[in-house]
């Protein structure tokens, strides 16, 4: 970046390396991270306007009062430059271990974190654009931008880096770019094949921490709703740290075949931040059910039993009666079959002789579970 940054600036080869020193002169405050130095607070001793603006353009100053050596003061005017280029690409949500584009900027005098409200940012995935090209290439513009300025108004460079370059974070922020970081923890969450599985009437969905922070048991909330509302919600059971996975599989509470178009997302639940959001597929199979066709008390009359563990749910069955090659009963189970209950279907009927053949199918994939002859 320095480097960068440095060959906008026209600076002499041999200072090249002292630019990008200074560029990366505020990252010396993540030692607190790793050494008990009270004072080293990360992103925020030397993360902050005071230190990468107020103290090298005051320092600029007094070397132009004094009257350093030329070189020395090309430095020195070029320091907030370099620094406070810094801070802009730090608070860039780009990071894809998290998005932690955040810096104290008001440091030590305010602990609020602040971050660019870069919407843009939204649509750009870290796994297909890496965060270092996106930097790269937001410096090769701006040294593009620099040099064309230069050339048109007859500015040396320096001053028209300065002139933009400068004013970037005071314009942004009265254009409500620049916003308090949010509260919720940053981290790269997923929700993974979501879906409506039936006949169960279960809902099933992967929730992946692809990096970032690690969050604690209840932290993170899946809501899944239709066009009409809240459907079911979910909080996770234990902490989901960065590599670990949540399964979800929550029932559904009555018919989930009345269900519209479903949509689930992942929330944070104490914010409401949105993680994630993803619309469900609806999973169609059927249950290993122990299903037969037996007789029933009266003439032409047919029993569906369920001599099986598993009760069978509401809808999840359909019954067809077929003459002639024409369906003249076509039933759906409208109470759930219990294990060891039946299922009375009425008579088929007669049509010129021909005997009705009942067919007991899944409702939801077909399977035929058992056909009887009346």
């Amino acid at each position: 970046m320095g480097l960068l940054l440095g060959l906008a600036l026209r600076l002499r080869w041999r200072d090249l390396p002292l630019a990008a020193l200074l560029a990366e002169l505020p990252d010396l405050d993540h030692l607190g991270l790793f050494l008990p130095v009270p004072v080293l607070v990360s992103r925020g001793t030397l993360h902050n306007l005071f230190v990468c603006v107020v103290l090298p353009a005051g320092l600029a100053a007094w070397m132009r009062w004094r009257d350093v050596a030329p070189r020395w003061q090309r430095l020195a005017l070029a320091a907030p430059l370099l620094l406070t280029s810094h801070l802009l690409l730090d608070m860039l949500p780009l990071d894809p271990l998290g998005g932690v584009g955040n810096v104290l900027l008001l440091y030590p005098l305010s602990p609020t974190p602040y971050t660019l409200d870069f919407q843009a940012a939204a649509y750009l995935s870290p796994a297909t654009y890496s965060t270092i090209t996106l930097m790269l290439l937001l410096l090769a513009g701006l040294a593009a931008l620099t040099l064309w300025v230069a050339e048109r108004r007859g500015l040396r460079p320096l001053a028209a880096l300065a002139g933009a370059w400068l004013l970037v974070l005071p314009a942004a922020g009265l254009a409500g770019a620049i916003v308090p970081a949010p509260a919720y923890p940053n981290a790269l969450l997923s929700v993974e094949a979501p879906r409506l599985r039936l006949p169960e009437g279960s809902i099933l969905a992967l929730v992946h921490n692809l990096g970032g922070t690690g969050l604690g048991a209840g932290a993170l909330r899946l809501d899944v709703r239709d066009a009409h509302g809240l459907v079911v919600s979910a909080s996770n059971p234990k902490g989901l740290a960065p590599g670990e996975t949540w399964i979800v599989d929550l029932p559904v509470p009555g018919d989930a075949r009345a269900l519209g178009a479903l949509t689930a997302t992942l929330a944070h639940a104490r914010t409401g931040h949105a993680y994630a959001a993803a619309k469900l597929a609806v999973e169609r199979g059927h249950l290993d059910l122990a299903l037969r066709l037996d007789a029933g008390s009266g003439p032409l009359q047919v029993v569906a039993r369920n001599d099986g563990g598993l009760p069978a749910p509401a809808g999840s069955l359909r019954a067809t009666a077929t003459q002639n090659g024409r369906i003249v009963q076509n039933l759906t189970n409208d109470q759930p079959l219990p294990a060891g209950g039946s299922w009375t279907l009425p008579p088929a009927g007669s049509l010129g002789g021909a005997l009705a053949t009942w067919d007991l199918r899944s409702a939801d994939d077909g399977t035929l579970y058992d056909r009887r002859a009346t």
